[in-house]
């Protein structure tokens, strides 16, 4: 079956660039290199970056899907790559909260699937791009070029959004949801 030769092959240049990030040498350019030239644009990208204009992030392959976070760090650097995990950490923190507090179990564990569908698909991403782990073509929320992924993303933080304006504060409410407290408290932190 042609699909699965595919597939197969994938998955074997995907191992083959994680086992060496470095590629061939003397090979040919743009070959099992992604993750290289990836790393070559973080260091390029220092601690404030080159600035927006100035670096040349669409020379990475995949530069605007898996490669997002390298492109983010040439340009703006270790700050830049540190505010969109910030961000993302806060968003994923209130989304976790707003499930908490809407008084609602079902809210609640909704909430927190989503948030930590997302932090798995950030931390998947950025472990890849680092060439830790075999890169699987997840996309950074809201920051990768990736239409479906995108939707799906802005759907499930409108529903978050939409649980958070439903907060309940009435005393039994509270104690019904007390024994998730410290397991929201947690996860909220992790984030």
């Amino acid at each position: 079956i042609p699909l699965l030769k595919d597939i197969g092959e994938r998955l074997v240049q995907r191992n083959a660039m994680c086992s060496n990030i470095w590629g061939e040498l003397g090979g040919e350019p743009g070959i099992n290199t992604q993750v290289a030239e990836g790393l070559w644009a973080l260091a390029s990208g220092g601690f404030t970056g080159q600035g927006l204009g100035n670096a040349q992030a669409h020379y990475i392959p995949a530069f605007h899907t898996d490669m997002i976070l390298q492109s983010i760090g040439e340009i703006m650097g270790f700050v830049g790559i540190a505010g969109v995990i910030l961000l993302l950490s806060v968003l994923l923190g209130r989304t976790i909260r707003a499930g908490y507090r809407s008084g609602h179990r079902f809210l609640l564990f909704l909430c927190f699937g989503i948030a930590v569908i997302t932090g798995i698909q950030l931390f998947i991403i950025t472990l890849g791009s680092l060439g830790i782990i075999p890169l699987t073509g997840i996309s950074v929320p809201f920051f990768s070029y990736g239409r479906v992924s995108l939707i799906m993303n802005l759907v499930a933080f409108g529903i978050a959004l939409a649980v958070s304006s439903h907060t309940v504060q009435d005393e039994k409410t509270v104690a019904r949801m007390e024994p998730y407290r410290m397991t929201a408290g947690l996860l909220t932190l992790a984030y």
